[in-house]
């Protein structure tokens, strides 16, 4: 009953547009990140367990079709918890192409056709999303009108892209998530458990917007989110958090930024983390397909890593 009523008054007045992130937002369908590329290059989550952003659970089912052991989900954003069901049980319960023509077929965008089989397995709270979308049919529920987004390329999300991984998905989907809707500076004190991998997508580009300075926003993350998080729930050897994704970027700056940053919380006197961390940065395929004036333009994943001393 609380999931309903939380949902009927998120959407009763419009999802809230006063913040990009607030608590009802207008929702994400899918991540234009290249989470695959990136999940290889850290050393992959094949039998760990992950922690990681809702937004459209895409992190999520990348990770299991990866190979992860279990995976748990945060958003600040109670209504993307409802994505992650609704796309959940549709890989779960129907095909591959109905879940491609209720997604990316402008025809049949959320067609209530395509779901009414298996509309009996949805929560309370999805039930009360979808038919609050379906009574004012008002898209300013989702961030953008349909599922695409013209500058970058879901094609290398892997179940979209190839239906042998949307049936693997299918079977390792669980008939529920452990979602938590909280506050990323909250994580500590949602989550007890202990996590090989933790991804937190671009949260941190909109974390204290009044900072202007980079290292001076980077040590803020790194006091008030990164130490709380690796202490509590990061597995204390060799643990890793992405702990931000930027797109159509050049990775030479930002592998010198990460290095300055790593020198000053080596040899800062006002570091009191127990724990040690080693900054690193990863560069993999972008799916941006603007031009770009860099001279090797990539998508770069910052990375975090716990006890591996670099001093």
């Amino acid at each position: 009953m609380l999931d309903k009523l939380k949902t009927y008054f998120a959407l009763k007045d419009g999802p809230g547009r006063s913040s990009f992130f607030s608590w009802n937002a207008p929702v994400f369908l899918f991540t234009n990140e290249n989470v695959s590329g990136y999940l290889e290059r850290i050393g992959g989550v094949s039998g760990k367990d992950v922690l990681s952003v809702a937004a459209g659970g895409d992190h999520a089912f990348i990770s299991l079709l990866s190979g992860a052991n279990n995976v748990d989900m945060f958003d600040l954003n109670y209504l993307q918890k409802h994505i992650v069901e609704l796309k959940s049980k549709m890989i779960k319960y129907l095909p591959y192409s109905d879940f491609m023509h209720f997604f990316f077929d402008n025809n049949r965008f959320f067609s209530s056709d395509i779901i009414r089989p298996i509309w009996k397995t949805f929560s309370p709270g999805l039930n009360t999303f979808l038919l609050m979308y379906y009574r004012h049919k008002n898209n300013r529920i989702f961030r953008y009108a349909s599922a695409q987004h013209m500058d970058y390329d879901v094609s290398q999300i892997p179940y979209l892209s190839n239906e042998s991984d949307f049936r693997d998905l299918s079977k390792l989907v669980p008939e529920k998530f452990h979602f938590e809707q909280t506050d990323i500076t909250k994580i500590s004190k949602k989550f007890t458990q202990k996590y090989d991998v933790i991804l937190l997508s671009n949260i941190f580009e909109y974390m204290y917007p009044d900072v202007c300075d980079l290292s001076e926003r980077m040590l803020f993350f790194y006091n008030s989110v990164l130490c709380p998080v690796a202490d509590n729930n990061l597995s204390q050897l060799g643990g890793k958090i992405c702990l931000h994704y930027a797109w159509c970027t050049e990775p030479v700056q930002w592998e010198k930024f990460m290095n300055s940053f790593q020198h000053y919380v080596a040899n800062s006197i006002d570091d009191f983390n127990l724990c040690h961390h080693k900054f690193s940065t990863v560069d993999i395929k972008s799916s941006c397909k603007q031009n770009s004036s860099f001279l090797r333009p990539s998508d770069v994943v910052l990375v975090m890593t716990q006890n591996l001393k670099q001093w």
